[in-house]
């Protein structure tokens, strides 16, 4: 049963996350607040979502039991086996924390939209507890960060922790500057396109990369999309606190 619920969730999450991954950079190009931007920004909402959902399922379903989805018909080794159970956990605890990245970052961003001022909505108890589930993901993947001496689980990890306590300041904090939600919206999908194309190139893209990249050279296209991502964040976050004087 798990083995066909994963498969399920995997084909949904390969292909939305594929059409999501192109989708992404239409809303930045277009023009904010258009007809085409708010159409195309929707369907990246709906797919980013069916992305961390499917995954949050997928990597439950593998860390709760790794031989019933990686070895089903129980041909492997001892060995084997417990070698699958090893990798399979700390890979899956990974995938868990960035669906939960891109999961918050969506409704951050969405929410922001919607509530503007208003931030009670941004208080909803699934949201608050999305974010909890965010920080506590990325304080166990940092710890098998140390374990593995894993860069990448050390990054992807502070990076998490990091954006959970943004987005519960930006939530409690009791005053908000006017406009300052246009900040958050951008900043946070911008956060949730970085989790994505992260995702991709550690796991999907991983058997393309193995063919053509050295394996100590991988990291760099794992850590790539943070990098762009966070440069590209920067720039409208400075642009549009400039343009609606956002201090």
């Amino acid at each position: 049963m798990f083995e066909l619920i994963h498969k399920v969730a995997l084909v949904l999450h390969i292909t939305i996350g594929s059409i999501a991954l192109f989708i992404f950079w239409l809303p930045i190009i277009e023009k904010k607040g258009s007809p085409l931007h708010r159409q195309v920004g929707q369907w990246f909402v709906w797919g980013m979502t069916t992305v961390a959902i499917s995954g949050i399922i997928m990597s439950s379903f593998v860390f709760m039991d790794p031989l019933a989805i990686r070895d089903p018909l129980g041909t492997l080794t001892f060995e084997e086996a417990n070698r699958v159970v090893t990798i399979g956990r700390s890979s899956s605890a990974f995938l868990f924390m960035l669906s939960f990245l891109v999961l918050c970052t969506t409704r951050q961003s969405v929410l922001a939209l919607k509530a503007k001022m208003d931030k009670s909505k941004l208080k909803s108890p699934i949201h608050l507890f999305s974010i909890s589930m965010l920080f506590l993901s990325g304080l166990y993947v940092g710890l098998l960060g140390f374990e593995r001496s894993s860069v990448l689980y050390y990054v992807f990890s502070v990076l998490s922790m990091f954006s959970a306590l943004t987005m519960f300041r930006y939530i409690f904090k009791k005053e908000t500057k006017k406009s300052e939600w246009i900040i958050e919206h951008l900043t946070n999908i911008v956060g949730s396109g970085i989790a994505a194309y992260t995702a991709f190139f550690v796991f999907g893209g991983q058997t393309f990369m193995n063919e053509f990249v050295p394996r100590d050279m991988q990291i760099l296209f794992w850590i790539m999309p943070g990098v762009v991502g966070g440069i590209l964040a920067q720039v409208y976050a400075v642009k549009y606190r400039k343009l609606y004087k956002v201090a």
